[in-house]
């Protein structure tokens, strides 16, 4: 006999999230349709979410069975299995640009075959409070890469490298403040979403 379908909406915190799809809790079904967000509505995201605003709730699905995923979230390749999977039906997109920015390169296995890390490499200018790209190699140390807001080490090593960069004590303080704040706000942030557990594919 098959087991029921059960409905239930709830909210996860960003961080537990992201911690989620790295251990492999997460899947991309092989259903889903592949990434095509630009670098335009990556930042519209994080604008949303620097402001305070709603990005949408997701979707995932418990089926009775596990099926195929693909083992690919944006730049990053997901290896680790769990016995306690859902697959994202709805989100793929804000999920994929989530992780994509946030997660560390170092401590991620980057997908060699089709790397879009640049893509995903999002920083905050912390003298005129915007999301942006750098393509340079040198970034002026007022300029934070995202994946940094999250990793409380990698974030005071930048806040340490600040204060030696930047002249005088108002500029350096008002610098520190807004990032303080960014890291609240990505840390603090709940994303709502709908678990449906049962049924098949």
């Amino acid at each position: 006999m098959k087991e029921s379908i059960t409905v239930r909406p709830d909210k996860i915190r960003l961080i537990n999230l992201l911690e989620d799809i790295k251990n492999g809790r997460i899947k991309i079904p092989i259903f889903q349709r592949d990434f095509v967000w630009d670098s335009r509505q990556m930042k519209e995201l994080f604008d949303s979410m620097e402001k305070g605003y709603p990005i949408g709730s997701l979707l995932f699905w418990k089926p009775e069975e596990e099926f195929n995923s693909i083992d690919k979230i944006g730049p990053y390749i997901i290896d680790k299995q769990s016995k306690d999977v859902k697959y994202i039906l709805d989100g793929f997109q804000r999920l994929s640009t989530l992780f994509g920015v946030l997660a560390h390169p170092k401590a991620n296995r980057l997908d060699n075959q089709n790397s879009r890390l640049k893509d995903f490499q999002l920083f905050y200018d912390l003298s005129n409070e915007e999301f942006t790209y750098s393509r340079s190699r040198n970034n002026p140390p007022d300029l934070i890469p995202l994946y940094i807001l999250i990793d409380t080490f990698e974030f005071l090593g930048f806040i340490d490298d600040l204060r030696k960069k930047i002249v005088g004590d108002n500029e350096q303080n008002t610098l520190i403040i807004r990032a303080k704040n960014l890291v609240k706000i990505l840390v603090d942030y709940e994303i709502p979403f709908v678990d449906i557990k049962g049924g098949d594919i």
